[in-house]
């Protein structure tokens, strides 16, 4: 979809967000729905964490509530921020030393300020790259296909300022370019002769974005794809020029030498953004209820035994902020469903929703908070699913075996965390089904590039059994943070 900017005319942001009495009454009721869907997540096939939250640049880099809006993001169980890096408005001037985020012409003070509020709230952040400048741009536009070289540079410069060696904090995941499969964001699809080029321009922009993102943070997991749900696969004058998702995923895997990739990212939206989500698309367009299908044609379009699937953008709009969109409660079902739904997708790791909170005047009004500040519906829909696949406090099923692990996110801990500090500290408490102390232990961890860690647990438990597991973590700065864990044993 259409995105934000970093524009210079946005307002400057508010002091820091105090939480008002009724924001503390929302976040009291979220957590009873976060309580009560813990009985839901036990009774789910296979819960596994996965990376879930929201885009939205108006609520979260310009808007005056924008710290509030990400207070209440985290509430629901949001684990990341996909935000654009949008390089047209970074690098509105060629810099004279592209590669280095310290040339004066960048301005990345918007990124900077998002990442760190992010990550103080537990969200990682998922920056899109996307926008080409002017001066890079063959038709002064900012969808033209760059040079590799120039866009190349760009990610050098970006991937170094966020690979956490320096004073910023780190950035591990990436997505290269918005919907390359449209005109609308990258030019040219076709040839005047008809020919299909828009792969093979991506392909040259892939292999350099992703080079140069990995030579400057070789932990950082880089996507491809962002692909839109359809495309007409043939030049047109009607209409925007287009590929499918699954031909031009295709198209992609045919070109030599192979374009590397740790996930496809893609924007399953519904047939006229209004349509249920367990309808399926005529192939090769792909919906929600297409994702098993495209997994697997990635897999051979690419000579892959498994291929991490992200949902990078989602939703459904409301009427009346959008006249013939849903009401309030179908977007809350259809919110509900969709998740759901592509959570059976085994090799989905991360479902971004399309917009957090509505903003006057924009083009989408898909927010799951009202434009007033209430929440709609949705808000508690997105938080009851959430939960149950929640990376800071996850359900795991396993196989009854000795000292099982257990994931947990432990990312907040990264905004204060030294090279030289020693290993954060956690307790942990083993109940059983009717609540009676099992086992209590420690162990030290450290957070991983992701600020993943597993945490382990000395005990053998027993099959067809669910325990409840609590955890205090600490670290050297003072920092604590109480967490909650579900072991299902098969």
């Amino acid at each position: 979809m259409e995105q934000a900017g970093y524009g210079e005319t946005h307002p400057a942001p508010d002091p820091p967000f105090l939480m008002t009495s009724r924001f503390l009454r929302l976040a009291l009721a979220c957590a009873l729905v976060s309580l009560v869907a813990v009985s839901a997540a036990l009774a789910a096939p296979t819960p596994r964490p996965l990376l879930l939250g929201f885009q939205d640049e108006q609520s979260f880099l310009w808007s005056a509530d924008r710290l509030a809006n990400l207070d209440r993001a985290a509430t629901a169980h949001a684990s990341v921020v996909r935000v654009t890096a949008n390089w047209r408005q970074i690098a509105p001037q060629k810099p004279s030393a592209p590669a280095s985020s310290a040339d004066p012409a960048y301005r990345f003070e918007g990124l900077d300020d998002l990442i760190w509020q992010s990550e103080l709230r537990g969200m990682r952040v998922l920056l899109t790259i996307w926008g080409t400048p002017t001066w890079a741009s063959s038709t002064g536009k900012p969808n033209a296909a760059p040079s590799p070289a120039n866009l190349g540079a760009f990610c050098s410069a970006i991937g170094s300022r966020y690979n956490g060696r320096g004073r910023q904090p780190q950035v591990s995941l990436y997505s290269v370019w918005n919907e390359p499969n449209l005109d609308q964001f990258l030019h040219p699809q076709f040839t005047t002769a008809g020919k299909d080029v828009g792969p093979k321009l991506y392909a040259g922009m892939a292999r350099a974005c992703y080079g140069a993102i990995k030579a400057a943070n070789p932990t950082a997991q880089v996507a491809l794809g962002d692909t839109s749900p359809r495309g007409h696969d043939v030049p047109t004058t009607t209409v925007q020029a287009s590929h499918s998702p699954g031909r031009f995923a295709q198209l992609l895997g045919k070109i030599r030498p192979r374009v590397r990739f740790d996930a496809w990212a893609h924007h399953p939206y519904a047939n006229g953004f209004t349509g249920g989500p367990a309808s399926t698309f005529r192939w090769p367009n792909v919906g929600i209820a297409d994702l098993g299908k495209f997994e697997l044609a990635l897999r051979k379009d690419f000579a892959r035994p498994s291929v991490p699937l992200w949902v990078t953008e989602f939703a459904y709009q409301t009427a009346p902020e959008h006249p013939g969109a849903l009401s309030y409660g179908r977007q809350a079902s259809y919110l509900g469903k969709a998740l759901q739904a592509a959570a059976t997708v085994p090799d989905l790791r991360m479902f971004i929703w399309y917009v957090f909170r509505d903003t006057p005047g924009e083009r989408w009004q898909s927010g799951l908070i009202s434009k007033s500040g209430r929440p709609k519906p949705s808000y508690a829909a997105f938080t009851r699913v959430a939960s149950a696949y929640d990376v800071a406090n996850p359900t795991v099923a396993i196989a009854a075996r000795p000292n099982p692990l257990i994931p947990l996110s432990l990312f907040q801990f990264r905004a204060n965390l030294l090279g030289s500090d020693p290993p954060l500290g956690v307790t942990y408490r083993v109940f059983d089904p009717r609540g009676a102390l099992v086992v209590v232990g420690q162990a030290q961890v450290r957070p991983d590039a992701t600020g993943q860690v597993s945490v382990p647990l000395t005990f053998t438990p027993k099959a067809k059994t669910t325990y409840s597991i609590t955890f205090d973590v600490n670290d050297i700065h003072g920092d604590t943070s109480a967490r909650t864990a579900h072991l299902i044993v098969r």
